[in-house]
């Protein structure tokens, strides 16, 4: 887990590296005193130009670098500060800073619903006061914001913050208030505030510090002091209302501020009651001038010499002293109060006190101090007395160098000189065997040295010694004397010992043994003992295991390091000195041999059966060397945590507190060392009494049988081992008996079916647990009729067998020994069946893993495997049904060590061991040889005594596990006892079995101190281990309860990555469309800058367009007058024509339709008038879409009617731009048809097919030579032929002159008119089409006028007169150039 969050953690901040430097400086959100909220933190970003987005809740929010909007992100330096303003509770939420699509901080925003019920209030103090605001809230919360400036408030040696106890009132405590203290405080409590002014006011002069009460010692110094605000104040002294002055003893002083009044030298009189007074203000105090006990130096130091006197004499002791009366004198000695009696007396005046002590005793030898004292103090001197008695006695002697003629001893001085130097020592000897104790050196030459050479000796004879010491009382008690040793010349140290080995190892012992070295005259003698060396293989120093040489050639060296390694060396001992050391060959490691590991349970079960809801217990005993490692399988998969594993030296248990048929496998224990592995497997199978068969089924496949087929139980498929069993009953029989068991399937056969009987049968589900209930069969067959037996039976009452639970056999008390197991049973009765529960000390231990609890039968049970100090207490079973609840309690003790028994033992051992010392002691007098024999086989029988006495110990050291030395020592008293017995007596055999016991006394001391060292040793160990126990439980459930937290915090930390992945993707969405929105509002703009360029380009449009409105309106005029001459004129001609004989069949064909002709002028007229627009339309039409082509008409021709222009076949139209009208309908045209869509003059003007235009022009060149006729008057003879034809070449001459000048004039409007749209094309063509859309019906333009619809058949009607009209308008054109350029 720790893991997961780690590869979060890193994930994100490599996320952050992508846009950011460093973040630092992290601050949450606070609210300031002025109503704003904020957070801040350090940000430096590798670009830039990244964006920072702030989000609230997950929706981004817009923000300000200033003040103006409710949100404000501005940047100090590298710091960002995020605001915000008008606070209100929605404001609370998750505020989110973003750089680009990467999170680098969020903070929770949480504002309480509280207000201010009372609100602080002004508050004034003076100067070094302390100020207090308070408020009331009306919701609890445990801590508001305090703020003095705008600036936060912490708790400290100047501001101390306080809440009540329910969270409504606080307070704000402002400590010595100076003026920089003074403004404005505010409270803070979510988004709601309250501010209040401190005013800090100046006292005037006040007093810092005044006058306090002065106890002064009797002719010593003292002072009284106060100090004022100011150092310009003056103040007046007075005692007792009486102003003082500076006189003798009192003097009054001033520093800076501090006003004094100092008495030099204090006598009673000075006592009483002084004020000082400044400014009106005034402080007071009381001066007491004490008098305690005094003693003159002279007199102390004269009291404080030791007074030493005898044993019996008496001793005085005097002390004059001064003070005020009354004085209490009181004597000690040794810190005990001395009281008057037979040997103390006390005297007591107002100057001296003394002390008589007579016949004194050395107890009375010690510290005299006495104790005056009285209402002002308390005074002690204290002083010494030394009784001198008879010194103690000395060590006992030792001896330093023994030879033949002389033995060399030293001793020390006794602790007890008995109060008085030692003046000298006497020395004494005796020889083995003899009672006398004879004087070394003469009794009035006391030796001066703790050392003495002994030459009065004879060689070979054994010798001890005694010590006196002896000061002024004269000569102390004699020392213990010294060990027996012989007069002769010093032996030669032993020689090396031999075939030293291990025997026996172990991780804190090892056993080792050893022969005597060999020894030889003059060069080596023998061995009296050895001593045994040990180093551990990081230190070069070698340690001794025994203090004092052992005889033994065996030794076990104890309290070795597990695994260390160590060298071991013998060395042989005698009075000559040490031998040469003997090393092992190799270092020795603290160890046992190695053994494979071995299962020692013999009858270890492979199989177990358990019922669901027990306790399932595996106890596997093993040896093995090293310590294996122990590890339990489950179908070759470790257990799970809800086992408990305990291991212990030799054994290991796994436990299951309460089992589940998912327990149910083969467990295996793996025991391995670096020896080998040794596995052991035992199969469990949890179950419980199997569910009932389904229905059961019967079926006569074969006459006379009956196969019965059931359900199998639901128990079936988890238990491989549940069979079934059936049970059949006829109407004969009545009676149940089993016909078939042990099935494995679900069918079963019965024969022997009788007709006319009635079957039944019964189908039982079995396990290693038990059977089911039965599943009833439906009857099978036809019983008999018989005649119906009334039997008429009594009727009973239900006997209710319900009872509340009841102990019938009690809880016994138990004492168990501590390490054996312990086991208590009672046995209870209750229906319905009652829950049992078991208490230590009124705690449940159902569940606890260290009781093995049972309930069988109502025989209910608790097992204790390993009784310890912590199982002593009550023990409480409690049985509890509907019907009520019963309680039986007992105690369990737990027995002492057997430890102390046998220390007790081994002490009267040791008392028996010197009784019988020193019964051996006096048989050795000259009462006889007889009488030293009764007494030696007296002996003996108290030493049998004392081998039976050993062995028990010995039997009780066995079973308490202690060293193997105490059982060998034991078998090797009782071999030398043995011995003893044979072999005959002498008074040399009695003189070693002395010795040989007083070795064994040593011994036994050695193991006491043996025994007591591992008794202490076990109690710590025990404690230990039980503290262990403990705190490895304790440290168990902390590792549960981790996990657990591990686990609940695993499962958050997924949703919240699932829940962050959600909402990364929701915001990469986001993102792509806020970019697709900024790109639509980046297009909307750019559109609304296109349209307002149309506007203005429409509105200069719409300026030229009605310039040309109005100019069109003028040639409309103009053509309307032309329009009436032509009319006249063509009248004319029409006479004329009508006249002429010789026409030809051209002429009359062209002349045919005059009066249509008539007809159609008039109709072209009318139009005119009705449409100028329509003209105006094909002019702007004509500019579009003829760009440098030649036209047939000037300007003024472009207000004609459209028929009034004739193409040749170069200036038509294309043939795909022309529309065919379909149902005298304008048909729509595209832009790709070469025209703009607001321009087309299709939609205009009806659509002129190639036919109808060369019709068209057919006609107006039939028609030009009538036109041209029109000029002539009418007085002029008609020509001949040969002059029309040249009149009509110079007709034609001059009608295409001004056609040419035209033409030019209309291409220089023209590409005028192109610039003007190369400018503003955009505006000009959306007015167009604007004005097209404006259109509501078809046919009619932009202006609302209706547009001609002609057909084509009727453009051909006025062709002819507009020809005619043309040509007239042309000549009248070339006529007025003709004048411009006379009249230039």
């Amino acid at each position: 887990m720790l893991k997961k969050l780690t590869e979060i953690k890193k994930e994100r901040e490599e996320e952050q590296q992508q846009y950011v430097k460093y973040i630092r400086n992290l601050r949450h959100i606070e609210v300031k005193g002025d109503g704003t909220a904020s957070f801040a933190f350090d940000l430096e970003l590798k670009d830039l130009t990244c964006r920072i987005f702030l989000y609230k809740d997950g929706v981004m929010i817009p923000y300000s670098d200033d003040m103006e909007m409710k949100h404000c992100l501005r940047t100090v330096d590298k710091k960002l500060v995020f605001t915000i303003k008008d606070l209100m509770p929605e404001d609370a939420g998750v505020y989110q800073v973003d750089v680009e699509e990467v999170n680098v901080f969020s903070t929770e925003f949480k504002i309480p619903n509280v207000d201010f019920i009372v609100k602080i209030q002004e508050v004034k103090a003076m100067e070094r006061e302390d100020a207090l605001f308070e408020c009331v809230l009306s919701q609890p919360l445990p801590k508001i914001g305090w703020l003095a400036k705008n600036v936060p408030l912490e708790n400290g040696d100047k501001y101390r913050i306080t809440v009540s106890d329910d969270k409504l009132i606080h307070r704000l405590l402002i400590k010595d208030c100076l003026q920089l203290d003074k403004g404005i405080y505010t409270a803070v409590a979510g988004i709601k505030t309250c501010s209040a002014w401190l005013v800090v006011e100046d006292p005037g002069v006040q007093f810092v510090s005044g006058l306090s009460n002065v106890n002064a010692l009797f002719g010593q110094a003292t002072e009284l002091s106060c100090k004022l605000n100011t150092e310009k104040g003056d103040g007046t002294w007075f005692k007792e209302g009486k102003q003082l002055t500076n006189e003798d003893g009192i003097t009054i002083a001033k520093d800076g501020a501090c006003h004094k009044l100092i008495i030099n030298s204090c006598q009673e009189e000075h006592s009483g009651k002084y004020r000082f007074e400044a400014h009106g203000r005034k402080t007071e105090a009381i001066v007491t001038v004490q008098d305690p006990p005094r003693i003159d130096s002279k007199d102390l130091s004269k009291f404080s010499e030791p007074v030493t006197v005898k044993a019996g004499q008496n001793a005085t002791f005097k002390l004059p002293f001064a003070g005020h009366e009354p004085i209490k004198i009181q004597w000690y000695r040794e810190g005990e109060e001395l009281q008057e009696d037979t040997n103390v007396k006390i005297e007591k005046t107002a100057t001296y006190s003394r002390l008589l002590l007579s016949k004194c005793q050395r107890k009375q030898t010690g510290e005299i101090k006495i104790r005056l004292k009285n209402d002002f103090g308390t005074t002690e001197a204290v002083s010494k007395l030394s009784v001198l008695v008879f010194p103690g006695a000395p060590a006992a002697p030792k001896v330093v160098s023994a030879f033949a003629e002389c033995i060399t001893l030293t001793w020390t001085a006794p602790s007890n000189t008995g109060g008085s130097h030692i003046l000298g020592y006497n020395l004494e000897k005796r020889k083995r065997g003899s009672n006398l104790w004879s004087a070394v050196n003469p009794s009035n030459e006391p030796i001066q040295e703790k050392k003495y050479a002994v030459k009065d000796v004879v060689a070979g004879m054994e010798y001890e010694f005694r010590v006196s010491a002896i000061n002024a009382s004269g000569v102390g008690e004699p020392s213990v004397p010294c060990d027996f040793v012989t007069a002769r010349d010093p032996k030669k140290s032993p020689g090396k010992v031999r075939d030293l080995k291990v025997t026996e190892a172990t991780y804190t012992s090892v056993s080792l043994s050893w022969t005597k070295p060999v020894e030889e005259r003059g060069a080596q003698d023998e061995a009296k003992g050895y001593f045994v060396e040990i180093r551990p293989a990081e230190s070069l120093e070698w340690i001794r295991c025994n203090t004092s040489p052992i005889i033994l050639t065996s030794l076990t060296v104890k309290g070795l390091k597990s695994m260390a390694m160590y060298w071991v060396r013998v060395l042989a001992t005698n009075e000559g000195g040490d031998g040469p050391p003997q090393d092992l060959d190799n270092y020795i490691l603290a160890m046992p041999p190695p053994v494979r590991p071995r299962f020692t349970d013999r009858n270890l079960k492979s199989f177990m059966v358990v019922r669901a809801g027990n306790t399932v217990r595996i106890t596997v005993n093993f040896e093995a060397s090293p310590v294996p490692d122990v590890e339990w399988l489950k179908d070759g998969v470790p257990v799970s945590k809800r086992v408990t594993i305990s291991n212990s030296d030799g054994a290991s248990q796994l436990l299951i507190p309460s089992s589940e048929r998912t327990d149910t496998g083969t467990y295996t224990i793996a025991v391995n060392n670096m020896v080998g592995q040794e596995t052991f497997s035992i199969e469990v199978r949890v179950t419980d009494e199997p569910k009932p068969p389904g229905p059961v089924e019967l079926e006569e496949n074969v006459p006379g049988t009956v196969t019965v087929t059931w359900e199998p139980s639901p128990d079936e498929k988890r238990d491989d081992r549940l069979h079934y069993m059936v049970s059949q009953r006829d109407s004969t029989k009545r009676t149940w008996h089993m016909v078939a068991d042990r099935l494995f399937n679900n069918k079963f056969t019965a024969c022997n079916i009788m007709a006319g009987r009635e079957y039944h049968f019964r189908i039982y589900a079995k396990n290693d647990m038990g059977m089911s209930a039965p599943s009833e069969s439906p009857t099978w067959g036809t019983n008999r009729k018989r005649e119906k037996f009334v039997l008429n039976l009594p009727h009973y009452k239900d006997c209710d067998l319900q009872s509340a639970p009841s102990f019938l056999v009690p809880l016994k008390f138990h004492t168990a020994p501590k390490g054996y197991e312990c086991y208590m049973s009672c046995a209870v009765r209750g229906n319905p069946n009652p829950r049992i529960t078991w208490y230590r000390n009124n705690v449940s231990i159902n569940t606890n893993t260290n009781y093995y609890i049972s309930n069988t039968c109502g025989v209910c049970s608790l097992l204790i495997l390993r009784v310890g100090p912590k199982d002593v207490g009550e023990y409480t079973i409690s049985a509890e049904n509907a019907l009520g609840r019963a309680e039986c309690t007992t105690k369990l003790s737990v027995r002492a060590d057997n430890l102390m028994g046998m220390q007790m033992k081994m002490v009267k051992l040791q008392s028996f061991q010197e009784e019988m010392r020193k019964a051996n002691e006096k048989q050795l007098g000259p009462d006889g040889f007889e009488h030293r024999l009764h007494t030696l086989e007296e002996s003996y029988a108290l030493a049998q005594k004392q081998v039976g006495m050993a062995l028990a110990t010995a039997e009780q050291l066995k079973t308490s596990d202690l060293p193997a030395q105490v059982l060998t020592l034991h078998t090797e008293m009782k071999a030398r006892l043995a011995e003893v017995q044979k072999a005959a007596v002498s008074a040399e055999q009695l003189a070693q079995l002395q010795v040989s016991l007083r070795e064994k006394s040593l011994e036994f001391e050695e193991v006491k101190q043996q025994v007591e060292g591992l008794a202490g040793a076990s109690t710590e160990l025990a404690q230990s281990v039980e503290g262990l126990s403990s705190s490895l439980a304790a440290s168990e459930v902390q590792l549960e309860q981790k996990a657990a937290t591990v686990e609940v915090l695993s499962s958050q930390i997924q949703t919240q990555t699932s829940d962050l992945l959600e909402l990364k993707k929701l915001l990469a969405n986001q993102q792509i469309q806020l970019e697709k929105s900024m790109e639509e509002i980046a297009i909307v703009k750019e559109l609304l800058e296109t349209e307002r360029i149309h506007r203005s380009q429409q509105a200069n449009v719409e300026e030229q367009l009605s310039s040309v409105h109005q100019s069109l309106q003028e040639q409309n005029s103009a053509a309307q007058n032309l329009h009436t001459e032509l009319s006249a004129q063509l009248e004319s001609i029409q006479s004329q024509v009508s006249q002429l004989d010789g026409g030809d069949q051209l002429d009359s064909e062209a002349t045919e339709p005059g009066p249509t002709e008539e007809v159609a002028a008039e109709r072209a007229l009318t139009d005119e008038e009705e449409t100028p627009e329509g003209a105006e339309t094909v002019l702007s039409a004509e500019e579009e879409t003829i760009a440098g082509a030649e036209t047939t008409a000037s300007a003024e021709e472009e207000t004609l009617p459209e028929a009034e222009i004739t193409l040749s076949e170069e200036q038509t139209l294309p043939k795909e731009d022309v529309l065919t009208p379909e149902d005298d309908q304008i048909a729509p045209v595209t832009q790709e048809e070469g025209l703009p869509e607001e321009l087309n003059p299709v939609e205009l003007f009806e659509p002129i097919t190639e036919e109808q235009t060369a019709a068209s022009e057919e006609e107006a060149m039939e028609v030009e030579p009538i036109e041209l006729e029109e000029l002539i008057p009418e007085q002029q003879p008609a020509p001949s032929e040969e002059e029309e034809e040249s009149s009509q070449e110079v007709e034609q001459e001059n009608f295409e002159a001004p056609r040419e000048v035209l033409e030019e004039e209309f291409v220089e409007d023209q590409s005028v008119e192109e610039e003007d749209e190369i400018q503003e094309p955009e505006d000009e063509e959306t007015a167009m089409e604007k004005e097209y859309k404006q259109t509501d019906e078809p046919g009619r333009s932009s202006d609302g006028l209706q547009l001609s619809r002609r057909s084509p058949e009727k453009w051909a009607e006025p062709a002819q007169a507009q020809s005619c009209d043309l040509a007239q308008w042309c000549n009248r054109q070339s006529a007025e150039e003709a004048d411009k350029e006379s009249y230039a």
